[in-house]
């Protein structure tokens, strides 16, 4: 079995027993986050109860593991040794033991004889003792995880034994999509992360997506820029290097990967060029907030599916309310070990306008809204106008408490001071 010094246990408790896990924590400490998409792998988990295999499924399901060839099956280790027997081992395989610390090390010694050395054992076993775990690490076990515990931190640990070195610098994606046109979902994303690089020292970078109608030029000022569309045209070239070039600062800590906003351009993207941009801003920036057209497309599904928090704008209205949550549903469904999507509700209180009730709207969708932004046509005018932010021009006023609010809540009370701890900064792409 392929040894690796990584281990979810703590160090060793003195009554003997294993120290407190991630597993058995979790429900007592913060949520455990993995960013990074395990790589092209085959990966077999082999259950022996069911209740493992419910959390096994919720594994198989994850997001983060689309590009990997994943099997599930019964048996446990006896299944296992039987199989192995026939055909080779994957490069991870997950197997639940049952049976008492001597059985345990007697199975696990059997499949070693038919396990390549390159394969990386998880065992999930149902036995709290530190001998068996220092017994299990002797012989080349990867990870021992005890029940209770939930999908998210077995996938942690896969991608901690084949994700990028890189991953725990990767920066917190934020996708931002209106459930139809014309509902504010741009400016919406703007102001939050304008919110966020103002409120801070930590960097921020827009990418605004829509090419042929991104509004991202006119919202902050900035002439002839229109460096998403190279970026996306260029993709297969990409890096720290050329990001540099194509992004424009606006602020301290603020750049944009600016629209061009023609119809010179298509509005559908490639998804292999999408997410390598994507890629190469995480590892440049601990917060990239993706402001998304109003399509659903293979690549903008790609996004979405890959965003740390997605946050969905309507506006009050039965058509907007009903794609809302449609777009809710959906992205719930396909992201079953993530936060749900957030709902911003713009444009509220206009005047003999039939308006979707906050409180029949928290009813269907069991959540309040992650704000509600009053219909202020005088405040938004005056910001277009002049390119500016609403926090720039009322900082003080309810609209600019509101955008700063949603960006606290979506990077967490600890956003900014854990990514500059971890040593994210524009600095070395922009020499000033």
């Amino acid at each position: 079995m392929g040894h690796h010094a990584v281990s979810t246990l703590a160090a060793p408790a003195a009554s003997g027993r294993i120290a407190a896990t991630p597993s058995a924590t979790a429900a007592a400490s913060e949520p455990v986050i993995v960013r990074d998409q395990i790589p092209h792998i085959t990966v077999h988990a082999i259950h022996a109860t069911s209740g493992v295999r419910a959390v096994l499924e919720g594994v198989i399901r994850d997001r983060r593991l689309m590009r990997a060839q994943v099997k599930l099956q019964d048996g446990g280790l006896t299944a296992a040794l039987a199989l192995y027997r026939e055909q080779s081992t994957p490069h991870c395989l997950i197997v639940e033991c049952v049976g008492d610390h001597d059985q345990l090390l007697l199975d696990l010694d059997a499949l070693a004889e038919f396990c390549d050395p390159k394969t990386s054992v998880i065992v999930i076993g149902h036995v709290n003792d530190i001998g068996l775990y220092r017994a299990l690490m002797d012989r080349g076990v990867a990870e021992y995880i005890v029940p209770p515990f939930e999908p998210l931190t077995v996938i942690a640990s896969i991608a901690r034994l084949f994700g990028s070195p890189e991953t725990g610098r990767l920066g917190q994606v934020f996708a931002f999509i209106g459930a139809k046109g014309g509902v504010g979902s741009s400016t919406v994303a703007q102001n939050v992360a304008w919110a966020q690089a103002s409120g801070g020292d930590s960097d921020v970078m827009l990418a605004d997506l829509d090419l042929p109608f991104g509004a991202s030029t006119l919202a902050f000022n900035i002439e002839g820029a229109h460096g998403a569309a190279d970026a996306v045209r260029d993709a297969a070239r990409l890096d720290d290097t050329l990001l540099e070039r194509l992004l424009t600062r606006r602020g301290a800590h603020m750049t944009v990967l600016a629209s061009p906003a023609t119809l010179d351009e298509d509005g559908e993207l490639r998804t292999d060029a999408v997410e390598k941009v994507l890629s190469v801003a995480q590892r440049n920036l601990p917060f990239v907030f993706l402001d998304l057209p109003h399509v659903w497309s293979g690549w903008t599904r790609t996004l979405l599916l890959r965003a740390d928090q997605i946050v969905v704008t309507s506006t009050p209205c039965i058509a907007g309310m009903r794609n809302a949550v449609s777009l809710i549903d959906a992205l719930k469904k396909a992201r079953p070990n993530d936060p749900p999507p957030r709902l911003a509700l713009n444009q509220t209180g206009v005047g003999k306008r039939s308006e979707v009730g906050v409180a029949d709207i928290e009813t269907v969708l069991q959540a309040a809204p992650a704000c509600v932004l009053d219909f202020d046509p005088r405040l938004y005018s005056m910001a277009e106008n002049r390119g500016l932010m609403i926090e720039e021009l009322e900082p003080k006023g309810k609209a600019a408490r509101q955008f700063r609010a949603l960006a606290q809540s979506l990077t967490g009370a600890r956003g900014q001071k854990e990514a500059s701890r971890q040593g994210f900064s524009l600095a070395r792409l922009f020499r000033l």
